[in-house]
């Protein structure tokens, strides 16, 4: 972290420009006494760790968002060669899971300077897309079929009100309108009005839904993770804290035949479809890794010989 101009400001200026002038030219506008700065994808692909440096050697303490995602071992080499660049805060994506997370973290508390290390989930408004996008697909109204109450920022201050009642969490959906005014909300209140909770997650939210919604308040759980965290939920299912789990593009494609042999979809949708080039590049990487462990076997027959 950069100690010469560290500020307590809780500013941050996302120096988002398509190019470096522009950035630069707004740097020389900010005082680092008074504000931090945001150097994204975008402009890090442009200019990059040169650019990073430059900046931190004008006073400014950074925050890089790169939202690394990658196998654990990558990710902490990022987190630590971003903590060499000087940087004060990095973040990674948390559907990564949990042992990235933990790898990265505990490659920066080896370190004597180091900077935050945060985690993202995913952004409200993709959510609130994702649900208009389906609802225009299958017909469904806004009000009578589906709600969007919007985002909580304490999963955990969440998941207990919303044991006692909803209305104490989102008295609101994020439209502003009140949850006794919509109609799919009347009379409901709490976990006991719901048949059935689905957590739809890229984060270790399952965790908490298993120990509060349905430890505490009894609720009855199916859970939704990506295929990378699927296995650490898997316990829960056999342990029946959870009555189903879907496990990335494959939980998908299985979810999808369910709701055909139901008759409630007419065909096998983006999750089927998906894996056909996910078996084949499954098994292209099988493939390479035979011929490669058939390249080393006949060079060390050759070697022996």
């Amino acid at each position: 972290m950069n100690s010469s101009q560290s500020t307590e400001s809780r500013v941050i200026v996302a120096l988002d420009f398509p190019a470096v002038e522009q950035a630069i030219a707004l740097l020389e506008r900010i005082d680092p006494a008074q504000c931090r700065v945001k150097i994204g994808k975008e402009m890090f692909t442009r200019a990059g760790p040169a650019f990073v440096e430059q900046v931190a050697g004008r006073g400014f303490d950074i925050f890089l968002d790169l939202k690394y995602h990658d196998i654990p071992n990558t990710v902490a080499a990022a987190c630590a060669a971003a903590a060499d660049l000087g940087v004060w805060m990095v973040n990674v994506h948390t559907s990564g899971g949990r042992k990235m997370m933990s790898t990265a973290a505990e490659r920066l508390a080896g370190l004597s300077t180091r900077p935050l290390l945060i985690g993202v989930t995913i952004l409200t408004s993709l959510a609130e897309n994702d649900l208009q996008v389906m609802a225009t697909r299958y017909g469904k109204v806004y009000g009578r079929d589906y709600v969007f109450l919007g985002f909580s920022p304490s999963v955990l201050n969440a998941l207990l009100l919303l044991g006692r009642e909803i209305r104490d969490v989102f008295p609101t959906d994020s439209r502003g309108t009140p949850l006794d005014e919509i109609p799919l909300l009347r009379g409901v209140h709490r976990y006991a009005d719901f048949g059935l909770v689905i957590d739809l997650s890229s984060s270790n939210q399952p965790e908490y839904f298993v120990r509060y919604a349905v430890g505490r308040f009894g609720a009855r759980l199916v859970l939704g993770a990506t295929a990378v965290m699927a296995a650490d939920y898997y316990p829960y299912l056999q342990a029946g804290q959870a009555e189903g789990l879907i496990g990335g593009m494959k939980g998908a494609a299985e979810y999808e035949q369910l709701l055909v042999a139901a008759g409630h979809l007419g065909r096998l949708a983006e999750g089927g479809r998906s894996m056909d080039s996910q078996s084949v590049a499954h098994l292209a990487i099988v493939a390479l890794i035979v011929l490669g462990n058939l390249g080393y076997l006949r060079r060390r027959r050759r070697g022996d010989g």
